[in-house]
């Protein structure tokens, strides 16, 4: 059970982390730029 929590915080971790690379690499969007 312990290992299944640690594996869903790497997880959304590394997709949190993927989604601020796309977020700077593309711009904000309409409001942000």
């Amino acid at each position: 059970m312990l290992i299944a929590l640690l594996t869903w915080i790497v997880v959304g971790g590394v997709a949190g982390w993927l989604a601020g690379v796309v977020v700077k690499g593309t711009g904000f969007g309409l409001g942000g730029d």
